[in-house]
């Protein structure tokens, strides 16, 4: 395993985790079992990659000048190094309702200063890492063209219009490796199938798009798609808040290029498997 010198760019949210023992139903009340805060969206690919390959890699953001802002800078020291402005917004932040014994869970964000970021520093790393690309509102292909170092991106929400699929679709020419969920993928594609999906984002960039389940991968290079089936058990009764991010950081931390595509896929899947297993023991 090769470990990277990484920077991640973008959306850098404050994550308040409400852990239920069912989701509510409209008109009723549900039993909030727990209540927690943690920096979410790039702290969480930050924090995996830290924990994966005890390297702290720096982390491109902004927050706005108020208390949730000052609440994410304080925790995030721990595992990357912050490059984070602050502005005259308010700072993103999410609702997460969180039901463990059936490892599901949903949000609702209000999307604030990191989505505004206006500079995309260059950095002599090896691999640079842009989370929620399509709330990075001010990034364009010619941001990316003159940044140098392997180049990821990762998909966030459902609430983007032809318009922005044009300004994301002109950036992934770009780019190296797409790892989004399926459910994303199929969204910005508009897609009905995931291999369609996996198809037209692989033509999209440089390399490969991942396309990630629970169970495996849909890898496409754009002319050919492979569903990499991973031999782990499926975890029952766990936080799956985050592992989208886990997994990037899963797929950056395991990346050899003298290893295949499915081979670096299977070893992602594993690293993901193993950190879910360990942070939910």
């Amino acid at each position: 395993m090769k470990n990277f010198d990484l920077a991640i760019y973008g959306n850098l949210i404050l994550d308040q985790i409400l852990s239920l023992e069912r989701f509510p139903s409209e008109g009723f009340a549900s039993r909030i079992t727990k209540i927690s805060y943690n920096p979410g969206a790039t702290a969480n690919v930050a924090r995996a990659y830290h924990r994966l390959t005890g390297q702290k890699p720096l982390l491109y953001s902004a927050v706005g000048k108020d208390a949730n802002g000052e609440k994410i800078l304080d925790s995030i020291k721990e595992y990357c190094i912050p490059k984070v402005k602050k502005i005259k917004k308010e700072t993103s932040t999410a609702v997460i309702l969180t039901n463990k014994p059936r490892a599901t869970r949903t949000g609702l964000v209000k999307w604030g200063a990191c989505s505004e970021m206006k500079k995309f520093t260059e950095c002599a790393v090896a691999w640079k890492h842009f989370a929620y690309i399509d709330k990075l509102l001010n990034l364009s292909k010619d941001n990316l063209a003159a940044m140098s170092g392997i180049k990821s991106v990762d998909f966030t929400s459902f609430d983007y219009n032809d318009t922005e699929r044009e300004r994301i679709s002109g950036c992934l020419s770009e780019i190296d490796y797409i790892i989004s969920s399926q459910e994303e993928a199929c969204y910005f594609t508009k897609s009905d199938y995931i291999e369609d999906a996996a198809l037209v984002l692989g033509g999209m960039c440089k390399g490969f798009a991942v396309l990630h389940e629970s169970s495996g991968s849909y890898v496409s290079d754009g002319l050919n798609c492979e569903y990499v089936c991973c031999d782990h058990e499926i975890l029952d009764n766990i936080s799956v808040l985050g592992a989208g991010d886990i997994f990037t950081a899963s797929f950056i931390s395991c990346f050899e290029e003298k290893l295949t595509m499915e081979e670096i896929t299977i070893k992602s899947h594993h690293k993901t498997f193993e950190l879910l297993r360990e942070i939910n023991d």
